[in-house]
């Protein structure tokens, strides 16, 4: 168990002040009808029409996608989680928190997840949506296996403090993150599962471009603005190079 209501300048947004370290099977019965709820609730809610990260993120939770991924696990019935996650996740993408919790959560861990702490309004409505949710009766068990935190990423006897008492860690944010986050120990037993620097690039086919309609050309206008520009060119799906296939087509 895990106490969080001691610890100076931890903010909780979501979830428990006392996390119980208990494994669960992987996509359990509550899990999943606890994302399916949260999906519907997002996906009804007019506050969030406006982000389509949010939208997106409620499509990915929905039941169909939850029993497709489930269905291709095997021996779920023999397997647990490895028990407490610590999340540390990237500061420039609004929603990645919300993706790792659902990871931690649908492999049967209890989570700590630091969501950024520069201000997104779609990640503080996900993390209202999601404490409220949590507060049924019928989740008290991911209640008390969860908690979504804000600290400043400076102070590091909290993050040392959650990487001495966890299972495993998730670690987003790149290579300078990573070296950081890794000067702390953790237990021996523990895993890291880290994202480091990664990079893309962007062909183009000029020959098939000029034969899209108006509609589908503004599509894929749209797609690459969103991959280049909404994490402002620092997520790995960004393209750090375009490459142009075609002769004289300007």
């Amino acid at each position: 168990m895990i106490q969080l209501n001691n610890l100076e300048n931890v903010d909780i947004v979501a979830g428990s002040k006392c996390v119980n370290n208990v494994p669960e099977i992987p996509f359990n019965d509550v899990s999943i009808t606890f994302l399916y709820e949260l999906s519907n609730i997002i996906r009804k809610s007019t506050a969030a029409k406006i982000y389509p990260d949010l939208m997106a993120f409620s499509f990915w939770c929905r039941k169909g996608n939850l029993k497709k991924l489930k269905r291709k696990q095997v021996n779920l019935e023999r397997r647990l989680g490895r028990g407490l996650v610590f999340h540390i996740t990237p500061s420039n993408v609004p929603l990645n928190f919300g993706y790792s919790y659902l990871f931690g959560l649908l492999s049967g861990n209890a989570n700590i997840v630091k969501v950024p702490s520069n201000e997104f309004p779609q990640g503080e409505l996900l993390c209202k949506t999601i404490d409220d949710l949590l507060r049924k009766k019928e989740y008290e068990s991911l209640y008390n296996n969860t908690a979504l935190i804000k600290y400043d990423k400076d102070i590091n006897n909290i993050t040392k403090y959650f990487s001495s008492e966890c299972d495993a860690r998730v670690i987003w944010g790149g290579d300078s993150t990573i070296k950081n986050v890794r000067q702390f120990q953790t237990p021996v037993r523990s895993i890291d599962i880290a994202f480091a620097d990664r990079y893309s690039l962007c062909v183009i086919d000029v020959e098939k471009l000029i034969k899209l309609s108006t509609k589908d050309l503004f599509k894929v206008v749209e797609l690459f603005y969103n991959d280049t520009f909404l994490m402002d060119q620092n997520a790995c799906s960004s393209p750090h190079m375009v490459i142009w296939l075609g002769k004289n087509k300007k």
